[in-house]
């Protein structure tokens, strides 16, 4: 494809009003040619260049052709200008406002306006410190000592010293990139040979390969790097056991270090989400609902500036513990409250999860027709939410909607939804971490096509080797919550009831 075409196709609908408004920025034409040439190419037929000629300048002449290239640069420059600033207005970061400063006091200082310059090239470095925009004050710096004849300057050995010292911070920050990627290069690797691995182990050895073990519980930026990192290996592995202890612990040795402040806030909130969802996926609920407490009194600090990322991802983990701990309608009233709640602008994904959690919230009280119509107002088909959400999200969304229609009464609405589920995902399900989602899938169909086998010695055995002799602790709480709902047919008692006993432990899956 034409690199201009491919450019302007990855303009919205609403950018695209918005260059051609841009495009007059500086002055008002009837007739713009390359306006006209981003018309054209915004049509989805794909022209020659020749045919792109003769419609701007009807002929082929050498000087229109000329013309024709000249206008491509043209058009391009005003792309990469309009995209820059569009991308600057909606960047509220502290990097964005750092780079504004600077290219402010560079545009005063061509202007001799060196005293305002200054002014402003001090507000930068006063913001990128606050903000550890340390590559950006290596910038900042530099252009002080370029400067540094100018009579509002500072002490050219002030500059020196702080430039070095500098210097060290944004070597840190370059070895922990490198350390960060060998950390991920190796988890991968494990992961593809499918072995055991030492979480705290592996990333210490990393880090005092780069001098970093003790960089990283006094820089949160570099903190929350290793512990993401780290963390997406837990995902994977479901390994949260090795990784609650690591985490927290290197949580208060940054505390010990008064290593927090309202510049870093953002990764202490996000280490903390960390830690509490490690807890919970844990099981270990009470823990879990300590930390959440911190968590939640620390979204509101610093004027709420967190408040729409964090707190949703706060009432979803309350509201599961509710869930799990015996409390299912505080669990509902809690997810309620927050999807209805004024004023919260939360993202699409937390809202999806909301709605998700809602409906099974539902279904574990026994109100099937609520939880259904919960599930409903989801209103995304199955390929949109693999899109937005997905294969694991889509996936449980799909097993739960075939429960809830079992226990409505549409027998055969849950077998078609079965039939659909398996040819969806049948790549999937070879894959060893869906396994399980494939053999509880084929119970529930074995269940619905005669409810009477569940009583037979056949159908016992048939789950026990499927599922094997598996200790509760090494299933995830979603896999539990799941095999639950066969254990409750198997044993004739509440859902509900099983589901919380499976999860907290007190009673194996097939006893």
């Amino acid at each position: 494809m034409d690199t201009l075409k491919a450019i302007i196709a990855t303009l919205t609908p609403t950018e695209t009003k918005e260059f051609r408004a841009f495009i007059h920025r500086q002055k008002q034409k009837k007739e713009r040619k390359d306006l006209e040439l981003f018309e054209l190419l915004l049509l989805p037929k794909k022209f020659k260049s020749k045919e792109i000629v003769d419609q701007l300048y009807n002929d082929q002449s050498y000087n229109s052709k000329n013309a024709y290239h000249t206008l491509r640069k043209r058009l391009i420059k005003h792309l990469a200008d309009f995209i820059v600033l569009k991308g600057m207005d909606e960047d509220p970061s502290a990097a964005s406002t750092v780079m504004g400063l600077v290219s402010l006091a560079r545009y005063l200082f061509d202007k001799d306006l060196t005293q305002l310059g200054w002014n402003y090239l001090r507000k930068a470095e006063e913001m990128a410190i606050l903000n550890e925009q340390y590559a950006l004050l290596n910038t900042i710096y530099n252009l002080q000592i370029e400067r540094i004849d100018d009579e509002e300057s500072e002490d050219l050995k002030v500059v020196i010293k702080k430039h070095a010292e500098n210097k060290k911070i944004v070597d840190e920050d370059e070895r922990a990139m490198i350390a960060n990627k060998i950390i991920m290069q190796q988890f991968e690797e494990i992961k593809m040979a499918g072995r055991e691995f030492n979480i705290e182990l592996i990333v210490a050895q990393v880090l005092r390969v780069y001098d970093l073990s003790h960089v990283v519980t006094q820089r949160p930026k570099l903190l929350y790097n290793t512990l993401n990192i780290t963390r997406n290996a837990t995902l994977i592995t479901k390994n949260f056991s090795s990784f609650v202890p690591y985490a927290t612990d290197k949580y208060k040795q940054a505390e010990k270090y008064n290593a927090f402040n309202k510049s870093n806030h953002w990764y202490k909130l996000s280490i903390l989400y960390m830690i509490c969802h490690a807890l919970y996926r844990n099981k270990r609920f009470d823990e879990c609902n300590k930390y959440l407490e911190e968590f939640h009194q620390n979204i509101l600090q610093f004027n709420q500036a967190h408040y729409h990322k964090f707190y949703p991802k706060y009432i979803l983990l309350k509201s599961a513990i509710q869930n799990y701990q015996g409390g299912v309608q505080l669990g509902i009233e809690t997810l309620t409250g927050a999807i209805h709640k004024k004023g919260l602008r939360m993202s699409q994904e937390d809202l999806l999860d909301m709605k998700l959690n809602l409906s099974v919230y539902h279904f574990n009280s026994g109100e099937y027709k609520t939880a259904n119509k919960a599930i409903m107002d989801i209103n995304h088909s199955d390929s949109w939410c693999e899109k937005k959400m997905g294969i694991d999200w889509t996936l449980r969304k799909s097993l739960i909607e075939t429960i809830i229609q079992f226990e409505m009464g549409n027998e055969e609405i849950a077998l078609n939804r079965i039939r659909s589920i398996n040819r969806a995902y049948s790549n999937s399900f070879n894959q060893e971490a869906y396994k399980k989602a494939k053999i509880f899938l084929d119970f529930i169909r074995y269940y619905i096509q005669d409810t009477r086998l569940v009583k037979e010695e056949k159908f016992l055995k048939k789950a026990e080797d499927a599922l094997g002799k598996v200790p509760l602790h090494q299933f995830g709480i979603q896999t539990i919550a799941f095999y639950a709902w066969i254990k409750s047919k198997i044993d004739n008692r509440n859902y509900y009831d099983v589901m919380v006993e499976m999860v907290n432990q007190k009673v194996e899956v097939f006893a």
